[in-house]
């Protein structure tokens, strides 16, 4: 199993111009493409956790592989 960082940009549901960054680190056996899919119930818990925020947008990430800058 891999585990992914699923990096969620979430904004203020009442301004949206104050955003900020969200990790959930889940295990999945696949690939980043299939992550993305495999994200959407943790997005949708997310969400009902935190109603006072929105979604912007999210990417799977392997935390094992450095990213450049």
């Amino acid at each position: 199993m891999i585990v992914f960082d699923l990096m969620l940009t979430v904004c203020l549901a009442s301004d949206a111009s104050h955003c900020r960054t969200e990790h959930i680190y889940f295990e999945n056996d696949g690939t980043e493409m299939q992550c993305m899919v495999r994200a959407q119930p943790h997005i949708a818990r997310w969400m009902d956790s935190h109603p006072g925020f929105r979604v912007k947008r999210w990417e799977c990430v392997n935390p094992d592989v450095v990213r450049k800058i």
